[in-house]
């Protein structure tokens, strides 16, 4: 459930988001943790906007509550995990007036501080459900978390900037060209891993996907440029260069369409530097460079109903990684969304054929009040189909 309260004294804005999960296996993975899971986070934050700039301090409190069976050994134990989270974000806007090619413009410069500061808390006893790395791009530089999901909260004392640079028409007031460039430094190394081991510690394995260095000073530089082909066709490319390895991190290209907030078509490619790593039959682990191809795709079918999917191919080695379809219902006072899919999970050792998981998301939204569901697809839907405007 989402719930936010605007205006508050002091102009302050607060935040609310609670969910609860519980999380069941096949009959065939006896040794899997299980059992319900509780969020809440709270997040109070005191925006001051000015035409020349913005702050923004902010505290925000991660609260989970795990009830977890060992299935393996018949036992059972219980986790109580309150972080809390301080950050202050802060940017400004410089403009002038040119001219390229006869038409007027205005060029935007816009320099952006992200400061972040998360107390260390051991989770290494905590499951990993839904838990993963987050592929390094300039989205992840203003996050406050490094990890996607509830399992993870990582420690963090740092500091991002980056650099903007836009182009506005100002005959359309559209943005032509947006460039972006930014990096984080780290004031210590980063404690909290996604590994999970019962008892005692654990190691990380380097070939985790989306692993960056937890003792690096610095995170990769990231950039990000995109450009209005037409008002309703963008084109956008990432590009992340990691210093600690002196080579790519890495890339995507993506041809984006959105005449209307919820109509989108994305259509995008990604190359990522040790992101196919697989335990393959015979030959053990392996670790290429992972090529994907990606398609999304939100269509309104009437006034009401409208279908919304995402599918990625594994180039490489040519099969699907993940499927995603649904139909939303959306009316004045409430919306309902179902969606179902897959993702990879193994390849097969005896048959050679990868192994998924399957997803069913079923969210109902009260509108002024908030949304229950069984789990929510928000990352997974903003990942496929950036720009588009979810009800939910």
């Amino acid at each position: 459930a989402n719930a936010s309260y605007h205006e508050l004294p002091l102009h302050a804005n607060l935040d609310m988001l609670s969910q609860y999960d519980n999380f069941r296996w096949p009959d065939n993975t006896p040794m899997q943790p299980l059992g319900p899971r509780y969020h809440l986070s709270p997040k109070l934050s005191f925006p001051l906007a000015r035409s020349w700039g913005h702050i923004t301090p902010a505290v925000a409190l991660e609260e989970n509550y795990y009830d977890v069976q060992y299935m393996g050994n018949n036992t059972n134990a219980s986790f109580n995990r309150s972080i809390p989270q301080y950050s202050v974000d802060s940017g400004l806007s410089f403009e002038r007036s040119l001219a390229i090619r006869g038409r007027p413009y205005t060029q935007l410069l816009e320099p952006r501080l992200y400061y972040l500061n998360v107390a260390y808390h051991d989770q290494t006893p905590v499951p990993v459900y839904d838990s993963a790395y987050m592929i390094f791009t300039s989205d992840q530089l203003f996050r406050n978390n490094r990890f996607s999901g509830f399992d993870r909260i990582g420690d963090a004392n740092q500091l991002a900037y980056a650099l903007t640079s836009r182009w506005m028409s100002d005959d359309s007031g559209l943005e032509k060209v947006s460039v972006t460039v930014g990096q984080i430094r780290y004031f210590q190394n980063r404690r909290v891993l996604l590994c999970y081991q019962q008892d005692g510690p654990c190691l990380e394995n380097p070939l985790t996907l989306g692993y960056v260095s937890p003792t690096a000073e610095a995170s990769p530089i990231a950039s990000r440029a995109t450009y209005q082909l037409t008002p309703h066709w963008v084109a956008s490319a990432d590009y992340v260069w990691d210093p600690e390895t002196h080579a790519t991190n890495n890339g995507n290209l993506n041809l984006h369409y959105q005449p209307s907030p919820n109509q989108v078509l994305s259509v995008g490619y990604t190359y990522l530097v040790s992101g196919n790593v697989l335990q393959m039959p015979l030959a053990g682990v392996q670790n290429k460079p992972l090529h994907q191809a990606t398609i999304g795709y939100a269509m309104p079918f009437n006034e009401h109903w409208s279908g919304i999917g995402a599918y990625s191919h594994n180039v490489s080695d040519n099969y699907s990684m993940m499927s995603l379809l649904g139909m939303q219902y959306d009316t004045c006072c409430w919306a309902m969304r179902f969606m179902g899919g897959r993702t990879f999970q193994s390849i097969e050792q005896a048959t050679f054929t990868p192994q998924y998981n399957n997803n069913v998301y079923f969210q109902v939204l009260l509108k002024g009040l908030g949304s229950v569901g069984t789990s929510n697809p928000a990352s997974m839907i903003n990942t496929y189909l950036p720009g588009y405007q979810s009800i939910f």
